[in-house]
Protein backbone atom coordinates (compact mmCIF):
# COMPACT_ATOMS: atom_id res chain seq x y z
CA UNK A 1 0.00 0.00 0.00
CA UNK A 2 1.53 3.32 -1.01
CA UNK A 3 1.92 6.18 1.45
CA UNK A 4 -0.75 8.11 -0.50
CA UNK A 5 -3.28 5.29 -0.26
CA UNK A 6 -2.47 4.67 3.42
CA UNK A 7 -3.24 8.28 4.30
CA UNK A 8 -6.57 8.05 2.50
CA UNK A 9 -7.32 4.79 4.30
CA UNK A 10 -6.79 6.42 7.69
CA UNK A 11 -8.69 9.56 6.79
CA UNK A 12 -11.58 7.45 5.56
CA UNK A 13 -12.14 8.37 1.91
CA UNK A 14 -14.39 5.71 0.42
CA UNK A 15 -13.29 5.78 -3.18
CA UNK A 16 -9.76 4.68 -2.28
CA UNK A 17 -10.66 1.77 -0.02
CA UNK A 18 -13.93 0.64 -1.53
CA UNK A 19 -13.94 0.53 -5.32
CA UNK A 20 -16.91 -1.88 -5.34
CA UNK A 21 -19.83 -2.53 -3.04
CA UNK A 22 -20.37 -5.91 -1.42
CA UNK A 23 -23.76 -7.54 -1.33
CA UNK A 24 -23.62 -7.93 2.45
CA UNK A 25 -23.00 -4.29 3.32
CA UNK A 26 -24.78 -3.13 6.46
CA UNK A 27 -26.86 0.01 6.07
CA UNK A 28 -28.73 1.77 8.85
CA UNK A 29 -31.26 4.54 8.36
CA UNK A 30 -33.28 6.75 10.69
CA UNK A 31 -36.86 6.87 9.40
CA UNK A 32 -38.23 9.53 11.78
CA UNK A 33 -37.81 13.21 10.92
CA UNK A 34 -35.44 15.22 13.11
CA UNK A 35 -36.69 18.72 14.01
CA UNK A 36 -33.38 20.62 14.09
CA UNK A 37 -34.94 24.02 14.83
CA UNK A 38 -36.92 22.76 17.81
CA UNK A 39 -33.88 20.92 19.19
CA UNK A 40 -31.75 24.05 18.79
CA UNK A 41 -34.37 26.09 20.64
CA UNK A 42 -34.34 23.64 23.57
CA UNK A 43 -30.54 23.76 23.72
CA UNK A 44 -30.55 27.55 23.96
CA UNK A 45 -32.91 27.54 26.96
CA UNK A 46 -31.32 27.36 30.41
CA UNK A 47 -32.57 24.38 32.38
CA UNK A 48 -31.57 22.70 35.62
CA UNK A 49 -33.92 19.76 35.14
CA UNK A 50 -33.21 16.56 33.21
CA UNK A 51 -34.43 16.45 29.59
CA UNK A 52 -37.99 15.33 29.00
CA UNK A 53 -38.79 12.11 27.16
CA UNK A 54 -39.71 14.20 24.12
CA UNK A 55 -36.35 15.96 24.20
CA UNK A 56 -34.47 12.66 24.64
CA UNK A 57 -36.35 11.20 21.70
CA UNK A 58 -35.42 14.18 19.54
CA UNK A 59 -31.79 13.93 20.60
CA UNK A 60 -31.81 10.29 19.53
CA UNK A 61 -33.36 11.10 16.17
CA UNK A 62 -30.79 13.81 15.55
CA UNK A 63 -27.87 11.53 16.43
CA UNK A 64 -29.10 8.62 14.33
CA UNK A 65 -29.99 10.87 11.38
CA UNK A 66 -26.41 12.06 10.94
CA UNK A 67 -24.47 9.00 12.13
CA UNK A 68 -26.41 6.43 10.09
CA UNK A 69 -25.56 8.32 6.88
CA UNK A 70 -22.05 6.93 7.22
CA UNK A 71 -23.44 3.50 6.32
CA UNK A 72 -25.45 4.53 3.24
CA UNK A 73 -24.71 3.00 -0.14
CA UNK A 74 -24.15 6.28 -2.01
CA UNK A 75 -21.59 7.44 0.51
CA UNK A 76 -19.57 4.30 -0.09
CA UNK A 77 -19.20 4.65 -3.83
CA UNK A 78 -19.33 8.33 -4.80
CA UNK A 79 -16.22 10.48 -4.27
CA UNK A 80 -16.80 13.19 -1.71
CA UNK A 81 -20.05 11.80 -0.30
CA UNK A 82 -18.48 10.23 2.78
CA UNK A 83 -16.74 13.49 3.59
CA UNK A 84 -20.09 15.25 3.36
CA UNK A 85 -21.71 12.68 5.62
CA UNK A 86 -19.03 13.22 8.26
CA UNK A 87 -19.44 16.99 7.86
CA UNK A 88 -23.14 16.61 8.67
CA UNK A 89 -22.16 15.00 11.97
CA UNK A 90 -19.66 17.75 12.64
CA UNK A 91 -22.19 20.48 11.84
CA UNK A 92 -24.80 19.10 14.24
CA UNK A 93 -22.24 18.76 17.03
CA UNK A 94 -20.26 21.97 16.59
CA UNK A 95 -22.84 24.44 15.30
CA UNK A 96 -25.96 23.21 17.12
CA UNK A 97 -25.25 21.12 20.20
CA UNK A 98 -21.90 22.48 21.37
CA UNK A 99 -22.13 26.00 20.00
CA UNK A 100 -21.39 29.03 22.24
CA UNK A 101 -25.14 29.76 22.31
CA UNK A 102 -26.01 26.46 23.99
CA UNK A 103 -27.12 26.79 27.62
CA UNK A 104 -28.78 23.44 28.35
CA UNK A 105 -25.88 21.34 29.60
CA UNK A 106 -28.06 18.40 30.61
CA UNK A 107 -29.50 18.13 27.12
CA UNK A 108 -25.97 18.30 25.71
CA UNK A 109 -25.00 15.35 27.91
CA UNK A 110 -28.04 13.41 26.77
CA UNK A 111 -27.17 14.08 23.14
CA UNK A 112 -23.62 12.79 23.69
CA UNK A 113 -25.10 9.58 25.04
CA UNK A 114 -27.35 9.24 22.00
CA UNK A 115 -24.41 9.81 19.66
CA UNK A 116 -22.49 7.07 21.43
CA UNK A 117 -25.43 4.69 21.06
CA UNK A 118 -25.69 5.43 17.32
CA UNK A 119 -21.94 5.02 16.79
CA UNK A 120 -21.96 1.77 18.75
CA UNK A 121 -24.75 0.42 16.53
CA UNK A 122 -22.71 1.27 13.43
CA UNK A 123 -19.50 -0.28 14.75
CA UNK A 124 -20.99 -3.42 16.32
CA UNK A 125 -21.42 -5.78 13.31
CA UNK A 126 -18.30 -7.85 12.64
CA UNK A 127 -18.85 -7.64 8.90
CA UNK A 128 -19.18 -3.86 8.90
CA UNK A 129 -17.20 -2.09 6.17
CA UNK A 130 -13.73 -0.81 7.05
CA UNK A 131 -14.66 2.56 5.56
CA UNK A 132 -17.68 2.77 7.85
CA UNK A 133 -15.64 1.87 10.92
CA UNK A 134 -12.98 4.45 10.13
CA UNK A 135 -15.47 7.27 9.69
CA UNK A 136 -17.50 6.32 12.74
CA UNK A 137 -14.27 6.55 14.74
CA UNK A 138 -13.58 9.96 13.16
CA UNK A 139 -16.94 11.20 14.42
CA UNK A 140 -16.18 9.73 17.86
CA UNK A 141 -12.92 11.69 18.04
CA UNK A 142 -14.78 14.89 17.24
CA UNK A 143 -17.43 14.12 19.85
CA UNK A 144 -14.73 13.66 22.52
CA UNK A 145 -13.14 16.95 21.53
CA UNK A 146 -16.36 18.97 21.64
CA UNK A 147 -18.19 17.30 24.52
CA UNK A 148 -15.38 16.28 26.87
CA UNK A 149 -17.60 13.34 27.79
CA UNK A 150 -15.50 10.64 29.42
CA UNK A 151 -17.94 7.99 28.20
CA UNK A 152 -16.34 8.46 24.75
CA UNK A 153 -13.32 6.61 26.18
CA UNK A 154 -15.39 3.44 26.58
CA UNK A 155 -16.17 3.17 22.87
CA UNK A 156 -12.62 4.16 21.93
CA UNK A 157 -11.31 1.34 24.13
CA UNK A 158 -13.65 -1.15 22.44
CA UNK A 159 -12.38 -0.08 19.03
CA UNK A 160 -8.74 -0.42 20.06
CA UNK A 161 -9.26 -3.72 21.88
CA UNK A 162 -11.15 -5.40 19.03
CA UNK A 163 -8.73 -7.91 17.44
CA UNK A 164 -10.63 -7.71 14.14
CA UNK A 165 -10.49 -3.92 14.00
CA UNK A 166 -8.70 -2.04 11.22
CA UNK A 167 -5.86 0.28 12.18
CA UNK A 168 -7.56 3.15 10.38
CA UNK A 169 -10.33 3.04 13.00
CA UNK A 170 -7.80 2.62 15.81
CA UNK A 171 -6.01 5.74 14.55
CA UNK A 172 -9.15 7.78 15.25
CA UNK A 173 -9.80 5.95 18.52
CA UNK A 174 -6.36 7.10 19.65
CA UNK A 175 -7.35 10.62 18.59
CA UNK A 176 -10.48 10.21 20.70
CA UNK A 177 -8.45 9.42 23.81
CA UNK A 178 -6.01 12.23 23.11
CA UNK A 179 -8.84 14.72 22.64
CA UNK A 180 -10.61 13.55 25.77
CA UNK A 181 -7.63 13.59 28.11
CA UNK A 182 -6.37 16.89 26.70
CA UNK A 183 -9.67 18.74 26.96
CA UNK A 184 -11.85 17.02 29.56
CA UNK A 185 -13.50 19.60 31.84
CA UNK A 186 -13.06 17.29 34.85
CA UNK A 187 -10.60 14.48 35.67
CA UNK A 188 -11.36 11.22 33.88
CA UNK A 189 -12.08 8.36 36.28
CA UNK A 190 -9.13 6.25 37.42
CA UNK A 191 -10.63 3.06 35.95
CA UNK A 192 -11.01 4.59 32.48
CA UNK A 193 -7.57 6.15 32.67
CA UNK A 194 -5.91 2.86 33.64
CA UNK A 195 -7.70 0.94 30.88
CA UNK A 196 -6.65 3.54 28.31
CA UNK A 197 -3.02 3.37 29.44
CA UNK A 198 -3.05 -0.42 29.30
CA UNK A 199 -4.31 -0.60 25.72
CA UNK A 200 -2.12 2.25 24.48
CA UNK A 201 1.01 0.66 25.91
CA UNK A 202 0.11 -2.72 24.43
CA UNK A 203 -0.48 -1.22 21.00
CA UNK A 204 2.69 0.87 20.97
CA UNK A 205 4.79 -2.11 22.00
CA UNK A 206 3.05 -4.70 19.86
CA UNK A 207 5.45 -6.72 17.71
CA UNK A 208 5.27 -5.57 14.10
CA UNK A 209 6.49 -8.12 11.59
CA UNK A 210 8.87 -6.07 9.49
CA UNK A 211 12.16 -6.83 7.83
CA UNK A 212 14.78 -5.47 5.48
CA UNK A 213 12.44 -5.95 2.51
CA UNK A 214 9.44 -4.20 4.09
CA UNK A 215 8.49 -1.23 1.86
CA UNK A 216 9.10 2.20 3.39
CA UNK A 217 5.45 3.06 2.73
CA UNK A 218 4.31 0.20 4.96
CA UNK A 219 6.78 1.18 7.68
CA UNK A 220 5.60 4.78 7.58
CA UNK A 221 1.99 3.61 7.80
CA UNK A 222 2.77 1.63 10.97
CA UNK A 223 4.59 4.61 12.44
CA UNK A 224 1.81 7.03 11.60
CA UNK A 225 -0.80 5.04 13.52
CA UNK A 226 1.63 4.34 16.38
CA UNK A 227 2.39 8.07 16.64
CA UNK A 228 -1.27 8.75 17.44
CA UNK A 229 -1.15 6.15 20.21
CA UNK A 230 1.98 7.84 21.61
CA UNK A 231 0.20 11.22 21.55
CA UNK A 232 -2.74 9.75 23.39
CA UNK A 233 -0.53 8.09 25.99
CA UNK A 234 1.24 11.39 26.66
CA UNK A 235 -2.09 13.19 26.98
CA UNK A 236 -3.17 10.85 29.79
CA UNK A 237 -0.33 12.33 31.91
CA UNK A 238 -0.14 9.12 33.94
CA UNK A 239 3.30 7.49 34.37
CA UNK A 240 1.62 4.18 35.02
CA UNK A 241 2.69 1.57 37.53
CA UNK A 242 5.61 -0.82 37.56
CA UNK A 243 5.49 -4.60 37.24
CA UNK A 244 2.06 -4.68 35.65
CA UNK A 245 1.82 -5.79 32.05
CA UNK A 246 0.64 -3.03 29.77
CA UNK A 247 0.69 -0.38 32.51
CA UNK A 248 4.25 1.00 32.45
CA UNK A 249 3.49 4.11 30.41
CA UNK A 250 6.61 6.11 31.25
CA UNK A 251 8.86 3.21 30.29
CA UNK A 252 7.10 2.84 26.94
CA UNK A 253 7.53 6.54 26.18
CA UNK A 254 11.24 6.43 27.07
CA UNK A 255 11.75 3.44 24.78
CA UNK A 256 10.16 5.32 21.87
CA UNK A 257 12.14 8.47 22.72
CA UNK A 258 15.52 6.72 22.58
CA UNK A 259 14.69 4.33 19.72
CA UNK A 260 15.05 1.25 21.89
CA UNK A 261 16.56 -1.70 20.03
CA UNK A 262 13.53 -3.89 20.74
CA UNK A 263 10.98 -1.45 19.26
CA UNK A 264 10.05 -2.28 15.66
CA UNK A 265 9.97 -0.58 13.31
CA UNK A 266 12.54 1.93 14.56
CA UNK A 267 10.73 5.03 15.89
CA UNK A 268 10.67 8.02 13.56
CA UNK A 269 11.57 11.58 14.55
CA UNK A 270 7.95 12.71 14.90
CA UNK A 271 7.26 9.76 17.21
CA UNK A 272 10.28 10.67 19.33
CA UNK A 273 9.06 14.26 19.62
CA UNK A 274 5.64 13.03 20.79
CA UNK A 275 7.37 10.85 23.38
CA UNK A 276 9.48 13.80 24.58
CA UNK A 277 6.37 15.96 24.96
CA UNK A 278 4.50 13.12 26.65
CA UNK A 279 7.28 12.44 29.15
CA UNK A 280 7.53 16.14 29.97
CA UNK A 281 3.78 16.16 30.63
CA UNK A 282 3.92 13.25 33.09
CA UNK A 283 3.64 14.03 36.77
CA UNK A 284 4.99 11.90 39.64
CA UNK A 285 2.61 9.34 41.05
CA UNK A 286 1.48 9.58 44.70
CA UNK A 287 3.39 6.42 45.65
CA UNK A 288 6.65 7.88 44.36
CA UNK A 289 7.60 4.83 42.28
CA UNK A 290 8.04 6.78 39.03
CA UNK A 291 11.38 8.56 38.67
CA UNK A 292 11.00 11.77 36.62
CA UNK A 293 14.77 12.31 36.81
CA UNK A 294 15.30 9.20 34.66
CA UNK A 295 12.84 10.48 32.08
CA UNK A 296 14.19 14.03 31.88
CA UNK A 297 17.77 12.76 31.55
CA UNK A 298 16.76 10.86 28.42
CA UNK A 299 14.66 13.76 27.18
CA UNK A 300 17.83 15.85 27.46
CA UNK A 301 19.73 13.26 25.41
CA UNK A 302 17.07 13.40 22.74
CA UNK A 303 17.03 17.21 22.63
CA UNK A 304 20.81 17.13 22.08
CA UNK A 305 20.37 14.66 19.21
CA UNK A 306 17.45 16.67 17.83
CA UNK A 307 19.49 19.87 17.75
CA UNK A 308 22.42 18.16 16.00
CA UNK A 309 20.08 16.60 13.42
CA UNK A 310 18.52 20.00 12.81
CA UNK A 311 21.91 21.56 12.07
CA UNK A 312 22.65 18.80 9.56
CA UNK A 313 19.29 18.08 7.98
CA UNK A 314 17.15 21.21 8.17
CA UNK A 315 17.68 22.01 4.49
CA UNK A 316 17.73 18.50 3.06
CA UNK A 317 14.93 16.96 5.14
CA UNK A 318 11.41 18.34 5.27
CA UNK A 319 10.44 18.41 8.93
CA UNK A 320 8.43 20.94 10.95
CA UNK A 321 11.53 21.60 13.04
CA UNK A 322 10.30 24.84 14.62
CA UNK A 323 6.95 23.34 15.54
CA UNK A 324 8.63 20.32 17.10
CA UNK A 325 10.93 22.64 19.06
CA UNK A 326 8.13 24.93 20.25
CA UNK A 327 6.06 22.01 21.51
CA UNK A 328 9.00 20.57 23.41
CA UNK A 329 9.84 23.94 24.94
CA UNK A 330 6.29 24.40 26.22
CA UNK A 331 6.22 20.92 27.74
CA UNK A 332 9.67 21.29 29.30
CA UNK A 333 8.83 24.65 30.85
CA UNK A 334 5.63 23.16 32.27
CA UNK A 335 7.56 20.27 33.79
CA UNK A 336 10.12 22.57 35.43
CA UNK A 337 7.35 24.68 36.94
CA UNK A 338 5.40 21.68 38.28
CA UNK A 339 8.01 19.20 39.53
CA UNK A 340 10.68 20.23 42.07
CA UNK A 341 13.50 17.88 41.07
CA UNK A 342 17.22 18.69 40.95
CA UNK A 343 17.85 16.87 37.66
CA UNK A 344 14.92 18.67 36.06
CA UNK A 345 16.23 22.03 37.32
CA UNK A 346 19.57 21.36 35.62
CA UNK A 347 18.49 19.71 32.37
CA UNK A 348 15.47 21.81 31.40
CA UNK A 349 17.22 25.22 31.08
CA UNK A 350 20.02 23.73 28.97
CA UNK A 351 17.56 21.86 26.76
CA UNK A 352 15.36 24.94 26.35
CA UNK A 353 18.34 26.92 25.03
CA UNK A 354 18.71 24.43 22.18
CA UNK A 355 15.03 24.20 21.21
CA UNK A 356 14.82 27.98 21.29
CA UNK A 357 17.84 28.05 18.97
CA UNK A 358 15.94 25.86 16.52
CA UNK A 359 12.93 28.17 16.66
CA UNK A 360 15.13 31.22 16.02
CA UNK A 361 17.22 29.46 13.36
CA UNK A 362 20.45 29.88 15.33
CA UNK A 363 23.13 27.21 15.62
CA UNK A 364 24.87 28.96 18.50
CA UNK A 365 25.20 28.02 21.29
CA UNK A 366 26.04 24.46 20.29
CA UNK A 367 24.90 21.20 21.86
CA UNK A 368 28.22 20.97 23.74
CA UNK A 369 26.82 22.58 26.90
CA UNK A 370 23.96 20.15 27.26
CA UNK A 371 26.22 17.24 26.34
CA UNK A 372 28.69 18.21 29.08
CA UNK A 373 25.92 18.58 31.64
CA UNK A 374 24.45 15.18 30.83
CA UNK A 375 27.90 13.63 31.07
CA UNK A 376 28.23 14.94 34.60
CA UNK A 377 24.86 13.60 35.74
CA UNK A 378 24.13 10.15 37.08
CA UNK A 379 20.51 9.33 36.31
CA UNK A 380 18.50 6.84 38.38
CA UNK A 381 19.09 3.24 37.27
CA UNK A 382 15.51 2.67 36.05
CA UNK A 383 12.23 4.40 35.29
CA UNK A 384 10.55 2.89 38.35
CA UNK A 385 12.06 2.23 41.76
CA UNK A 386 10.32 -1.14 42.06
CA UNK A 387 11.34 -2.39 38.60
CA UNK A 388 15.11 -2.40 38.00
CA UNK A 389 14.48 -3.88 34.54
CA UNK A 390 12.67 -0.73 33.38
CA UNK A 391 15.66 0.59 31.45
CA UNK A 392 16.30 1.57 27.84
CA UNK A 393 18.73 0.26 25.22
CA UNK A 394 19.10 3.07 22.67
CA UNK A 395 19.99 2.38 19.07
CA UNK A 396 23.33 3.74 18.00
CA UNK A 397 23.39 6.35 15.20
Amino acid sequence: MSRFVYWFAVLGFAWVILPTVRADDIYLKETATFDENKFKMWLQEESATPPTQTQLAEAGKGARTVVYRITEHANHVKPGEMARAVSKCDYLMKEIVYSPETKNALLQQAFAGQMLEALTAVLKPKEQHAITRVNAARVLARLAELSGSEETADLAVKIIDNPDQVDGARYWAFRTLKNLFSRATKPVSAARREKAVELLVQFIERPNKVGKDTPIEELDGIRMVRREAIRALGAVRDPGVANKKGAEAAWTLVRILRRDKDVTPEPRLDEQVEAAVGLSNLRPDPKGDYRPAFAIYHVGQFVREFFIRWTRERVAKREPWKIHAARMEEALQGLAAAVPDETIKKVVPAAVVLVQGVQKGKESPTAAGLEKLLGELTPPPSVYKSNPKAIVNPRED
